[in-house]
């Protein structure tokens, strides 16, 4: 089992893939809300018997993120929290925001994560950037933060500094297109630190890094449909409230 692993929502989750096929019937298209497309959009009436009718709901994943959605090559085994061509409906550790709910639907939350600070961390050497130079947000002024392409980080990030206290620090970016690519740049001293979700990080945490304590700027994760298939969200939300 995967180290933090968020038992619950994993056990959510997976009765929802168990569920869903079954209780489709019923579902009502989803009001609009803050967080659900304004545009006016075509409902796919019939989306849900399509499902149905195949008899499997398509997932869409990312590949790369230990205890939430990771795929292993030499195995060719898939594992993680939101684990599932085209597909009906995207469990990506997807952080919800205003501009997204633009383009999709979006369900209610169902987990949080922080954003999260990891440097490189050997115990027996002084210039270890965890035992010495990085121990906190504050020791960032100048140093060399890495963040995931296209992600939220950069930008929540920024807010926070500009925003808490105290707090005069100013980093330079780089962007990775993979968190694998991330952990090898901090392993090479491309970078100084690892900026993105602790849930993520915990996958990617081992002997020679170090998690930093620093939790700021809530990440709420939420599935993602086409907005005109908005209906498929009324199930999702029953097995995440409930």
């Amino acid at each position: 089992m995967f180290r933090n692993s968020p038992c619950k929502h994993i056990f959510a989750l997976a009765l929802l893939l168990a569920m869903c096929l079954t209780v489709f019937s019923g579902c009502k298209p989803k009001e609009a809300t803050e967080e659900t497309p304004t545009n006016p959009v075509k409902i796919n009436e019939n989306y849900l018997d399509e499902i149905r009718d195949k008899g499997k709901l398509v997932v869409g994943v990312k590949t790369d993120v230990p205890e939430l959605s990771y795929y292993d090559k030499e195995t060719g085994e898939w594992s993680g929290l939101e684990v599932n061509g085209d597909i009906d409906l995207m469990l990506a550790t997807y952080t919800k925001t205003k501009e997204r709910a633009k383009k999709f639907a979006l369900s209610d939350s169902y987990y949080t994560s922080y954003i999260g600070l990891m440097v490189r961390y050997t115990p027996e050497d002084a210039n270890s950037l965890g035992t010495k130079n990085i121990k906190s947000l504050a020791d960032l002024d100048g140093k060399i933060v890495g963040v995931a392409k296209n992600s939220t980080t950069r930008n929540d990030m920024t807010n926070y500094i500009a925003t808490a206290n105290q707090l005069k620090v100013s980093p330079q970016f780089a962007s990775y297109s993979s968190y694998e690519g991330l952990y090898k740049a901090l392993k090479r001293g491309d970078i100084d630190v690892i900026a993105v979700d602790v849930s993520i990080l915990n996958g990617y945490d081992d002997a020679s890094t170090k998690i930093l304590p620093d939790r700021f700027a809530g990440q709420h994760y939420g599935a993602a449909v086409l907005p005109e298939n908005a209906q498929l969200l009324d199930a999702v939300n029953k097995v995440i409230n409930g």
